[in-house]
């Protein structure tokens, strides 16, 4: 089991002035390091964990971790310490130093962390793209990113679980209301022409559902601000998130076939366990493929998800909703599938993706 988070949080800052010292050491000229503390990430994450999350704490300690957006890879080097494997991205092009910072430090405490440059507007590196991480680290990012979406599908495939921290529009109540992202012009934050993206926090919630993810516990915070102006105040929404890729939420019970891609054919009947991520979850979402044959005579299939009874109107892509908090699910179709190529099996639906929120 990890030390108690308030040790892991001290841990960190008697790290700092270690750091602190090194980079005064190994400076060079041309070129400044990193300006913002990003091992105030540290405290930040510990408090939105809450000591209910001890399988997240236990990656921190000795997970192997992605480190997205490493900046002099200052929390990489603290999380290697405490025992993780990690590998740390970046983009020399929007780097603050290129990289430089980072590589100097890597270099000064022969770390074992590998380092990559990522374009991460465009495609995961080859070196990256076929590992599987347990734990990604998103910090600061999203909002700088033309094509978070994509980024956001692209971690879902590397990793089981994402913490992601972004700058939010927050404080009109018009706005909060609404799922939605304002696209900045080139000097409206800031003057940071590398700004693209201010979503709402249910705008960031839907980024996260349609990329893939279930998002878990949230934390919101704000700098102080004597105008509480949404468009000046800088609010950062913090979020644990686990990946719905390829079902590896799920544990799957009786009633599964082989994966297919990112998707698998079931049973008419089949069972699988969903632990709840988020606090007080009450919804289950399957989303499905219904096959044509599942119809015969072109008409509904019943559909039972703990004994709620849902009615399957026709064939296609769609979302089977029930009430549920999760825990042990059942599933039952009321038909099955008549193939036309010898095929023994029974088949019910095809499932790509299961949310519990």
């Amino acid at each position: 089991m990890p030390p108690f988070r308030d040790d892991v949080v001290q841990k960190a800052v008697n790290f700092a002035p270690q750091l602190r010292q090194v980079k005064a050491a190994v400076a060079e000229d041309d070129w400044s390091w990193y300006p913002y503390d990003s091992l105030a990430n540290v405290t930040h994450i510990h408090r939105l964990l809450a000591d209910l999350h001890p399988a997240i704490e236990t990656l921190l300690h000795s997970g192997r971790i992605l480190d997205i957006g490493c900046a002099d890879a200052d929390l990489a080097l603290f999380l290697e310490r405490l025992g993780a494997q990690v590998t740390a991205v970046d983009h020399t092009s929007t780097n603050f130093n290129g990289l430089r910072g980072a590589a100097a430090l890597l270099r000064h405490f022969r770390s074992a962390i590998n380092l990559h440059d990522w374009d991460l507007d465009h495609s995961p590196p080859p070196a990256v793209a076929g590992s599987q991480f347990d734990l990604a680290l998103v910090l600061g990012i999203l909002y700088h990113l033309q094509n978070p979406l994509l980024v956001l599908n692209s971690v879902a495939r590397l990793s089981r679980y994402a913490i992601v921290s972004t700058r939010v529009l927050h404080g009109d109540p018009t706005f909060d209301a609404l799922p939605l992202a304002y696209l900045l012009s080139e000097d409206e934050l800031n003057a940071d022409n590398s700004n693209f993206w201010l979503p709402t926090v249910k705008g960031l919630n839907r980024m996260f559902r349609r990329a893939g993810w279930e998002c878990g516990p949230t934390l919101l915070l704000s700098s102080n601000s004597k105008t509480n102006d949404p468009w000046t105040t800088d609010t950062r929404s913090f979020a644990l998130l686990r990946s719905a890729h390829a079902l590896q939420n799920l544990t799957l019970g009786e009633g599964w076939y082989d994966q297919e891609n990112d998707w698998r054919w079931t049973a008419p009947d089949f069972h699988f366990t969903l632990p709840p991520l988020a606090p007080n979850p009450s919804e289950l979402a399957l989303e499905v493929y219904a096959h044509p044959t599942l119809f015969p005579k072109s008409e509904p299939v019943a559909v039972s998800i703990n004994n709620h009874r849902l009615i399957l109107a026709e064939p296609g892509h769609q979302t089977l909703r029930a009430p549920s908090c999760g825990g042990e699910i059942t599933v039952h179709v009321d038909g099955h599938v008549r193939t036309t190529n010898g095929d023994p099996r029974a088949l019910g639906l095809i499932v790509k993706r299961v949310f519990l929120s």
